[in-house]
C-alpha cells in the first residue's frame, strides 16, 4: 500500500475515534524518521445553541505524521495556528500520548517551506531543541521547483496581490482564462522529452498538453474546455498552466507574455 493510501485509510479509522495503529513502533529501539506534511482544510462541527445543533466549516491546520520505517500512519494533530511553536508543540504532544519515545529519533522529512526549515525557528530546529541534540533533515525539494517561475512572473508582471490574485496585467487575466476563445496563435518550438502519462497529475497532464498544442499551434476544441486547476499562489503549476491557456487566445501577445510562455 502506497503512503498516500495508508493515509487516507488510517484517517478515516482516527476520525472514527481514537484507535491503536497497527505497526506503530514505540518503543523504538533503532534509529527512525519523523516524517509530516501539513495542510489548511475544512472540518466540520456541531455546535448547540438553545437546545438546537448547528453544523459549521471551521478552517484549520491539519498535520499528518509517519513514522518511518515502515511508512506507519502516526496520526494527525491539528495545531491552534500555522506558527512553527504551535505545530511542534502538537506534534510533540500527539508523540507522548502515544508513548512514542524520542530517544532514538534521527531523521525529519517534511516540505522546504520556511515554517519548517528556519533556522532559528524553525519546526525541526525547534525539535532538535527539544530532544537536545542534532536531527538528520530529510526535505522535500518540491516546492523549489516552483520558485523560478515564481520569481520571473513577479518580476515582468508585478507582485501578488491577495491570496489568489495578481496586480500585473497579465496576471489579472489568468482567473477567468480558461473562458476565453481560442484564437490563431503563433506556435512555440520547444523539445518535449518522453513522459510516462501515468506518472502525472491532471495538472501536470494539462500543462503537457497545452505545451504540445502550442508547439503545433493547434488545439483541439474539447481541450480549450478542460480545465487549467485552480489560481493559488501555493499551486504554481496552474498559474503556468493558466498563462498557457491565455496565451492560446492571444492573437496579439504582449512581449511579456511571450517572455512568460517562453520560459515555461
Amino acid at each position: 500500500m502506497s503512503i498516500k493510501a495508508r493515509l487516507s485509510t488510517e484517517e478515516v479509522s482516527y476520525c472514527n475515534g481514537p484507535r491503536i495503529v497497527q505497526g506503530l513502533n514505540r518503543g523504538v529501539e533503532e534509529s527512525w524518521g519523523l516524517f509530516s506534511d501539513g495542510r489548511k482544510g475544512d472540518t466540520l462541527f456541531v455546535k448547540k445553541l438553545n437546545a438546537k445543533q448547528f453544523r459549521t466549516n471551521v478552517t484549520e491546520e491539519h498535520c499528518s505524521l509517519i513514522q518511518e520505517p515502515g511508512s506507519t500512519y502516526i496520526g494527525h494533530v491539528s495545531p491552534s495556528s500555522s506558527s512553527s511553536n504551535d505545530i511542534t508543540q502538537s506534534i510533540i504532544s500527539r508523540l507522548s500520548e502515544l508513548s512514542i519515545s524520542l530517544e532514538k529519533l534521527e531523521v525529519v522529512g517534511c516540505d522546504g517551506t520556511v515554517t519548517n526549515t528556519g533556522w532559528q525557528n524553525g519546526v525541526i530546529h525547534r525539535l532538535e531543541n527539544h530532544v537536545g541534540r542534532p536531527l538528520q533533515w530529510s526535505i522535500c525539494f518540491l516546492h523549489f521547483i516552483d520558485l523560478p517561475f515564481r520569481h520571473i512572473f513577479q518580476h515582468i508582471d508585478g507582485q501578488i496581490a491577495g491570496s489568489k490574485s495578481f496586480s500585473g496585467p497579465i496576471g489579472q487575466h489568468l482567473t477567468c482564462c480558461e473562458k476565453l476563445p481560442v484564437v490563431d496563435y503563433e506556435p512555440i518550438d520547444c523539445s518535449i522529452p518522453d513522459i510516462d502519462r501515468n506518472l502525472l497529475s491532471n495538472d501536470q497532464h494539462y500543462l503537457l498538453d497545452i505545451s504540445n498544442a502550442i508547439i503545433l499551434g493547434h488545439c483541439p476544441e474539447d481541450f480549450a474546455n478542460r480545465d487549467p486547476g485552480p489560481l493559488s499562489h501555493s499551486r504554481w503549476l496552474t498559474a503556468a498552466n493558466r498563462v498557457l491557456r491565455l496565451y492560446i487566445s492571444s492573437s496579439d501577445p504582449s512581449g511579456n507574455l511571450k517572455e512568460k510562455v517562453g520560459f515555461i
